[in-house]
C-alpha cells in the first residue's frame, strides 16, 4: 500500500466515509501514522530495522565520527569496524569517553599507521573514536536504524505498510 491507499483505508475504518474529504480529518492522520508506525517500532524488534552501512569515513586527525545517514539514523549503534584497504578490521571496543580523553587526549595519529580501536558515543549523530586516524578510513556501522516513515514523498511504502498493513491500519 502507498500513503494515498493507506490514507483511504484509515478513513474507510473510522467508519464514515466522509473522513476522506475531512480536512480536520486529513490534518492529523501524518500525526497518527508517526504514532503507529513507532508504536510497533517499539514492541516489535524487526530485523528490518537492522542495518549495516559501510558509508562512513574517518578523518584524519579527527577523533570524531559522524555517523553516516546514508541508509537512515542509527538508533542503536553495536559495531563499528575500520575498513582498511577494502579489509574489514578488528572491532573497535566501546570505551567511556573519560577513558579516550585521558588516552588519546590529542587530535593528532600517535603513530604510522593509526587505526582506531576503541569508541564512545558523544550524541545520536557522533562518536568519538581513538587513537585518532591517520588517514581517511572508510567506517562499518551496524545497529539498529528507524526506517523511513510513511508520507506524501513515500510512494511506494514502507515495510510495515507493506507487510503488516493489518497491524498498522489497527
Amino acid at each position: 500500500m502507498n500513503y494515498q491507499d493507506n490514507l483511504r483505508a484509515v478513513a474507510q475504518l473510522a467508519g464514515n466515509p466522509a473522513y476522506e474529504q475531512d480536512a480536520d480529518f486529513q490534518a492529523i492522520l501524518p500525526s497518527a501514522i508517526m504514532f503507529a508506525e513507532n508504536l510497533i517500532l517499539r514492541d516489535l524488534d524487526l530485523l528490518s530495522t537492522r542495518v549495516e552501512d559501510n558509508t562512513g569515513e574517518l578523518t584524519q586527525n579527527r577523533r570524531r565520527f559522524i555517523l553516516p545517514t546514508a541508509s537512515g539514523t542509527f538508533i542503536v549503534l553495536e559495531v563499528l569496524r575500520p575498513i582498511v584497504d577494502g579489509v574489514y578490521g578488528q572491532p573497535l571496543l566501546p570505551a567511556s569517553r573519560e577513558t579516550l580523553d585521558m588516552l588519546y587526549p590529542s587530535e593528532v595519529a600517535p603513530s604510522q599507521p593509526s587505526i582506531p580501536q576503541f569508541w564512545a558515543p558523544i550524541d545520536q549523530a557522533t562518536v568519538l573514536v581513538a587513537p585518532p586516524p591517520d588517514q581517511n578510513y572508510f567506517m562499518s556501522c551496524f545497529g539498529t536504524q528507524r526506517p523511513a516513515t510513511l508520507d506524501p514523498k513515500n510512494t511506494i511504502g514502507t515495510f510495515i505498510s507493506t507487510q503488516l498493513p493489518d497491524l498498522f491500519l489497527a
